[in-house]
């Protein structure tokens, strides 16, 4: 029989689990039972995923004929030297267009109509503006729809895994560079077309009465709109309200503008981007997590969870073993020393020191057939090991945010971003047949802010009339105009805003208004002391990026120093070597860490050999820009010594010609002994040299190796590019700690003081002398009245530097005189001198120039008063519709070969219909209970299907639906009750429903949300079976898998919820999964399980992705 116990604790030592020889390894059996059952279970899903993959490989080949076929005239999405291309393409077609652009304006004859001859032409403007006018934005249209077509496939390439790892690294590198440039290629061409709009404003612009014109575009991707006020003197200190308004009823925006910012010729823009281009380049876009961190719970395989698990069993065993056979080393040594003390004095029975003596207590001891029970401590360690991770990795207080700025984590932008800047307008004159503009800067754009003049904004407070007037006023003016005008105090000095909302940015959350601003913020100053330690750290940690051909199956272990700069865990579980780890950096995100993060301009060198032959002009150049800018000007290399050495000889053999025979002999065998060669070397450099040694900036350096052959010549190491710079930076770090050494140079003190009587003050002198420099520091005490002091200086074992020792002794005896006598001064040493460091470049969606907003709901507007213009976002709550009240998965009854997985937030009802082809579905209100709806409103609908999940979850998200959950959506769901299951045993879960979801209708559990993270609860019934006992409840560990029924438990805690389990008649035996609990109500069920190799794999990404087991 199976026997387990607990050892009572000894001398508080806590108490051990114990655990018998026979249950340990029947343990160890079912461990192994459990990893054959796994592999038959996730045997299903690996062998849909290959298929899978065969089948997507070939749909992937035949896009891409597709798109070979097509002709489209974009570039190939792997190759950024063809994207750099287009780009050059699209800049070339948009310069000819402007240059054969000729004003339509000047053929305008208004006085064509006046003759009689029949064949008059009409040159009327009204004519030529809908025959002859062209419409410049259709081109800027075209241009950015087909460089955000671009940009998507980029995105599909670099989402690609096993394409990155076929590419070289510096391809890659270059590729992931490819979607910030063409981002900003669309911005530029904004540019452009405004830049031709207020060129010419007479041909593009619309002219709105007497004082104001505009332009309008509405395309696919953007609407762009130019409000200017014509080339006419205005009295703006004479208008009615100081004030007028900037109706972009194009864009949906509505400004006030304040009297302050309007001047002559003044020309407002707005683009309304559908799409986000400045998020990414914000810091709190994407989570930075350590290579060096993969904790146990981000496991993704149930195999590779179950056999890291056991390793971790196994290795805490032997660690508490170890512990307890040391602790009884040391009670064997200890007792021994008592019994050979009792001994010697044992003739001395009375002997004080005999009683002094005690016997230490016995340790813990392991009862024969007994071992040791890891299970609880493994619990323990894995819990806080993934606390202690998720905490610094993902909590939002270690991401330092500014007070205001917007954490993207929190928060996503939606409902695209809108640009309001004013224009520079080039000086333009237009006469009856000619017009002049005389452009600028290469006829470059150029915007700028209006800062708003409060004094004047406060004179003409001043002389406005009253509130009532004003109220008056602004109610006629409401009737002309047909907006409304804020005439308050504290509105009038301000820009005032209306956003004009889409219904489904209205329906769910309240928007934060947001502006993307660059700008530089002052880093805290530290001391100097503190700065060149930090100096030093970094300069330690400085190294290089060397890459190789990257292989999917071997991953290069970070390196000690690396794990030490990180910050690590205080506890690591061991798990299976190269396990995936849902917290692994992608290819993606490694590139991005390394160089697409970096403020540093990062250059690719591929290595070559320096010894067989002559270099290439191409070598000599790159080392040149290399090695030069890494050695000062007094380095010697080792030819220039060799040459001094030759020349010392030449000396002397010239001497020696004038000196008798016999005494050559000893100078011809001391110049025929072979010199060793010299080497690149910071200890052979003795010219003379700056203090603190200044080198420039140098780029970030990646050493690509993929097609050369490293030999290491052990007698001459710098035969190789790389070698020769690893040699360099050495030498250079070298030269860059030296000033810090010099600082940090302090001497050691001997000073012994006691009382001896003076009359007038001590001065201490104590000077510190080293080979490069000398120093003298003088410290003054006086007394008033008498003293005793001494004063014994001791030399250094290092020369003539002095040393003080014992200053404890002489701050005591310092402390007892000044306490006799207050009136006293010391001359203390300077405080540390302040480092300013450089003021630090950020960007970010921030709120501080918000200064209020006001939400209407009824009429769907926006209000918002600022002090500056710029990129306006709205910044909704990521998670709103965190956590799920609902799930189901079930076959549809109607196609056997759709599945349909609803799911219920807080607000809406999402139903996705699964088949081979992708995923499309709906969203619509959740119904009441027992309710039909006729005609749902839908507020999404999507009737192709989408095998892209990246494009599925843009769909929702532009339409405020997120259901997708990021790795750090525990911390920002704050709406309800949910519990973060065992990842492995959930992921697990779901490939299994993926494959009996043709027989098995899988629901949600109320318990679900109060268990805890290892149990996982869920209910299932078969469609096809209508017996009331046909719902079951399932309880899933990573352990074993049991039919449940599941009631509260008493808890004197009311934060903690303990829940009872109660197994059922259905558990016949011992179930690994929940694969083996189908199995054992429906022996069928593998007969006719789901067999759809892309529908399998689309059920279990879909299910990975939303996660609805532990956000439910």
């Amino acid at each position: 029989k199976m026997r387990k116990k607990k050892i009572k604790s000894v001398d508080g030592q806590e108490a051990m689990d114990l655990v018998s020889e026979d249950e340990w390894m029947a343990r160890t059996q079912r461990y192994l039972q459990r990893l054959s059952d796994f592999k038959t279970s996730v045997g299903f899903i690996n062998d849909a995923r290959e298929e899978c993959v065969i089948l997507q490989e070939q749909q992937v080949k035949d896009e891409k004929w597709a798109i070979y076929l097509a002709c489209d005239g974009l570039p190939v999405a792997d190759q950024p030297a063809e994207i750099r291309k287009f780009i050059f393409q699209l800049r070339t077609e948009e310069k000819a267009d402007s240059t054969n652009d000729i004003n339509w304006a000047l053929a305008v004859n208004e006085r064509s109509i006046l003759t009689q001859d029949l064949d008059r032409v009409d040159l009327t403007r009204t004519t030529l503006t809908q025959t002859v006018r062209s419409d410049i934005g259709k081109l800027y249209e075209v241009t950015v729809q087909r460089i955000l077509e671009t940009n998507r496939r980029i995105g599909k390439e670099l989402r690609d895994q096993a394409g990155l790892l076929r590419m070289s690294a510096s391809r890659a590198m270059e590729l992931a560079k490819m979607p910030a440039e063409l981002i900003d290629e669309v911005v530029k061409f904004y540019d452009k077309l405004s830049y031709r709009v207020i060129s010419a404003p007479e041909a593009y612009m619309t002219n709105e009465g007497c004082l104001v014109s505009y332009y309008c575009y509405n395309a696919t991707n953007f609407n762009i709109q130019i409000w200017s006020l014509q080339d006419v003197p205005i009295r703006f200190q004479y208008l009615q309200l100081p004030l007028m308004h900037a109706d972009m009823n194009c864009v949906g925006i509505t400004v006030q503008l304040p009297l302050s910012v309007l001047e002559d010729n003044l020309c407002l823009r707005c683009v309304h981007s559908f799409f986000d281009p400045y998020s990414h380049l914000a810091r709190s876009y994407n989570i930075t997590i350590d290579p060096s961190m993969s904790p146990s719970c981000g496991l993704m395989n149930m195999e590779e969870s179950a056999m890291s698990e056991w390793i971790a069993l196994v290795d805490i065993q032997e660690e508490i073993m170890q512990k307890v056979a040391s602790q009884m080393k040391v009670y064997e040594d200890a007792l021994a020393v008592v019994v050979a003390e009792s001994h010697k004095k044992g003739k001395d029975r009375n002997s004080e020191k005999l009683k002094k003596l005690k016997i230490p207590k016995k340790p813990q001891q392991l009862p024969e057939g007994m071992l040791p029970d890891p299970y609880k401590i493994y619990l323990a360690r894995e819990k806080k090991e993934c606390s202690e991770f998720f905490s610094s990795t993902f909590d939002p207080s270690n991401i330092n945010l500014l007070p205001h700025e917007v954490n993207l984590r929190r928060y996503i932008i939606m409902g695209g971003v809108f640009s309001l800047v004013f224009l520079h307008k080039p000086k333009h004159t237009a006469f009856e047949k000619v017009n002049i503009s005389i452009h600028e800067d290469n006829r470059t754009l150029r915007t700028h802010q209006k800062e708003i003049n409060m004094e004047m904004m406060n004179k003409t407070l001043k002389s406005m009339p009253s509130m009532s007037k004003l109220q008056d006023l602004n109610e006629e003016m409401a009737r002309t105009i047909h907006h409304k005008v804020y005439l308050r105090g504290n509105d009038l000095p301000y820009y005032m805003l209306d956003f004009t909302l889409p219904t489904h940015l209205c329906e769910w959350g309240q928007p934060m208004v947001c502006q993307f601003i660059e700008e530089e913020i002052q880093q805290p100053e530290d001391d100097e002391e503190s700065f060149f330690e930090d100096m030093e750290k970094k300069q330690k940690r400085k190294k290089k990026i060397s890459i190789a051909p990257i292989k999917a199956s071997k991953v290069e272990a970070p390196s000690q120093e690396s794990k030490t700069t990180s910050l690590m865990v205080s506890v690591r579980l061991p798990t299976v070597e190269n396990a995936s780890n849902i917290y692994n950096a992608s290819a993606l995100d490694v590139l991005r860490q390394n160089v697409v993060a970096s403020n540093k301009k990062v250059t690719v060198v591929k290595n070559f050999n320096l010894k067989p032959g002559p270099l290439g002009r191409r070598q000599v150049r790159c080392m040149q820009e290399h090695f030069l800018p890494r050695i000062i000007s007094s380095f010697k290399f080792p030819q220039e010594f060799q040459e001094d050495d030759d020349e010392e000889q030449a000396g002397k053999k010239a001497s020696v010609s004038t000196v008798p025979i016999h005494r050559r002999r000893p100078v011809e065998a001391e110049s025929a002994k072979p010199a060793a060669p010299y080497q690149l070397s910071y200890s052979d450099q003795a010219n003379p040299e700056r203090v603190y040694p200044i080198f420039p900036d140098v780029d970030e350096i990646i050493i690509d190796r993929t097609d050369m052959v490293r030999v290491v010549n052990e007698d001459d190491p710098d035969e190789t590019f790389d070698n020769i710079l690893d040699t360099l930076d050495r030498i250079k770090s070298k030269y860059e700690e030296s000033p810090i050494k010099m600082i940090a140079q302090t001497g050691k003190s001997n000073l012994k003081v006691f009382r001896r009587q003076y009359l007038e003050p001590v001065a201490i002198r104590a000077s510190t002398r080293s080979v490069s420099t000398t120093r003298r520091t003088t410290t003054v005490v006086p007394f008033r009245q008498e003293s005793n002091l001494e004063m014994d200086v001791e030399k250094d074992s290092g020369g003539d530097r002095l040393s003080i020792s014992d200053a404890s002794l002489f701050k005591e005896n310092y402390e007892s005189a000044i306490k006799k006598n207050r009136h006293y001064s010391i001359a203390t040493t300077p405080p540390p001198r302040r480092y300013r460091p450089p003021p630090l470049i950020i960007k970010h969606w921030t709120t501080q120039y918000i200064l209020n907003s006001d939400f209407n709901h009824e009429t769907k507007t926006l209000t918002v008063k600022t002090d500056r213009l710029g990129e306006f976002g709205f910044a909704y709550p990521r998670y709103t519709h965190f956590p799920f009240t609902n799930w189901q998965l079930e076959q549809d009854p109607e196609n056997v070969n759709d599945i349909i997985f609803t799911l219920d937030t807080q607000y809406v009802r999402v139903v996705l219909i699964l088949n081979k082809n992708g995923i499309r579905g709906h969203v619509i209100d959740i119904p009441k209970p027992n309710t039909f709806v006729a005609n749902p409103l839908k507020y999404l609908e999507i009737k192709e299907p989408i095998s892209d999940f990246v494009e599925l979850r843009k769909r929702l998200q532009d339409m405020n639906l997120n259901v997708f959950a990021e790795l750090d959506a525990s911390f920002y769901i704050d709406q309800g009750y949910f519990s973060l299951k065992h990842l492995a045993a959930e992921l697990h879960t779901y490939n299994t429903m993926a494959v009996h979801c043709k027989l098995m209708k899988f629901m949600r559990n109320d318990w679900n949300r109060l268990a805890t993270g290892r149990d996982l609860v869920l209910s299932m019934r078969n469609l096809k079976d209508i017996h009331d006992g046909a719902e079951v409840t399932v309880r899933i560990t990573p352990e074993a898998a049991t039919f449940v029924e599941i009631t509260e438990s008493c808890s004197d805690d009311v934060n903690v919820i303990k829940l009872h389990y109660t197994p059922t008649w259905r558990n016949m035996g011992t179930y690994t999964d929940l694969h083996h609990i189908i199995n054992s109500m429906y022996p069928h069920a593998t007969d006719v399980r789901n067999r759809d190799a892309k529908l399998m794999t689309y059920i279990s990404e879909l299910l990975q992705q939303i996660r609805p087991l532990s956000f439910s």
